[in-house]
């Protein structure tokens, strides 16, 4: 490896290491929690365009199943009373209304098996988001257990002279009575 490649190396790792210093976990997974609750508005926002993309064409495909029998209608009224050429007409106008009626019904299709799809995957995303919520009150509970151990509860009181005092007292009779009970011993 080249000198300037470890170079390299090395200062990515120290980038690295001075972000991951920087970095408050804490407020790194609350950013990714609300950056997850947003892609979810978002594809929610998507889910709502195509149900009402749905519903227009829905609306379409009557419109043209009305006319398709309008036509029907007038198409008989043209041949019973033998005007063929109107009834050419109108039938030209029949075959074009069913012709972009069948095109409404394949974007119908396509509309529905989007709307499904997206529903499931917004569906996991939601689960997905559920869940690292519940880590996220995990950690988070972890984290202030491990702070409340780490620190505690109330500051401890300074040690006065007289404390230090009693202490040597103590430890002299102590020692003294040890003394004592050795000679005894022997």
């Amino acid at each position: 490896m080249s000198i300037i490649g470890r170079i390299a190396r090395l200062f990515k790792a120290d980038v690295h290491s001075i972000l991951d210093s920087i970095e408050d976990p804490q407020a790194v997974l609350t950013q990714s929690l609300r950056d997850m609750q947003e892609g979810i508005l978002r594809h929610e926002t998507r889910v709502k365009e195509t149900s009402g993309a749905k519903l227009r064409c829905q609306k379409r495909l009557s419109d043209f199943a009305r006319t398709s029998d309008e036509l029907r209608s007038q198409t008989e009224l043209c041949i019973r009373n033998g005007n063929d050429s109107l009834a050419r007409a109108v039938i030209r106008k029949r075959l074009e209304s069913e012709t972009e009626g069948t095109l409404v019904a394949k974007h119908l299709d396509k509309l529905t098996r989007e709307e499904a799809a997206s529903q499931a995957l917004l569906q996991r995303q939601r689960e997905k988001l559920s869940e690292i919520r519940e880590k996220a009150a995990l950690f988070q509970h972890a984290h202030a257990d491990v702070d409340a151990v780490s620190e505690p509860a109330e500051q401890p009181r300074p040690i006065s002279e007289s404390d230090i005092e009693v202490m040597l007292l103590a430890e002299r009779e102590r020692i003294s009575r040890e003394s004592s009970g050795s000679i005894v011993s022997k």
